[in-house]
């Protein structure tokens, strides 16, 4: 009894790669693993790359853990809220307080930023944009 024996693909085919080129092969199969489970193996990602050109990931996903993202942004909410709630209460915000809420709206863009950049770096190594 052969391999191809109750096999729905009976046609294997070898690859070669430079270190290189398997590193960033390596890295993009990563990224993807990360969000998309059905490509966990590596003989999946490859088949699809293969047979379709690129990989459509259609949901929309961050970049970055969006559990993480999401804890940080709860928490630099809170810290606005209260800066609108004294202000709201006492009719001014003090030098300091602009100071914190200019550097908190601050760190909501940087890792927006950040999380764009990631996004951007994926699609172009997937060749979609």
């Amino acid at each position: 009894m052969g391999w191809r024996d109750n096999r729905r693909r009976s046609i294997c085919r070898k690859i070669m790669f430079t270190p290189e080129e398997w590193e960033q092969a390596r890295r993009i199969h990563e990224r993807w693993t990360r969000n998309i489970p059905v490509y966990r193996r590596w003989g999946d990602f490859a088949r699809q790359t293969l047979m379709h050109g690129a990989l459509m990931n259609v949901s929309v996903t961050l970049a970055s853990d969006p559990e993480v993202f999401k804890a940080e942004l709860h928490h630099i909410g809170v810290n606005v809220n209260q800066i609108a709630r004294i202000a709201n209460l006492t009719g001014s915000v003090s030098p300091q307080q602009m100071r914190e809420l200019h550097d908190l709206l601050a760190l909501i863009d940087e890792r927006m930023t950040g999380m764009e950049r990631e996004k951007a770096e994926i699609d172009a190594v997937q060749g979609l944009y």
